[in-house]
């Protein structure tokens, strides 16, 4: 349940708020978002500093 309420409120508050709370909390967050130059044929991504470390 507190997975859920996390990811539904990341998605409310959006990239950029988003990533300063996940950062603040120390939790791995990636957000996928459609690239507005590349229209439907592209997607960008922007990953917490926890997601970050986790990849490597």
């Amino acid at each position: 349940m507190l997975a859920d309420a996390w990811a539904t409120a990341m998605l409310v508050l959006g990239t950029e708020r988003g990533l300063e709370i996940a950062n603040q909390r120390d939790m791995a967050v990636l957000f996928i978002d459609r690239d507005a130059e590349a229209g439907n044929k592209g997607f960008v991504s922007a990953a917490s500093k926890r997601f970050a470390q986790l990849q490597a």
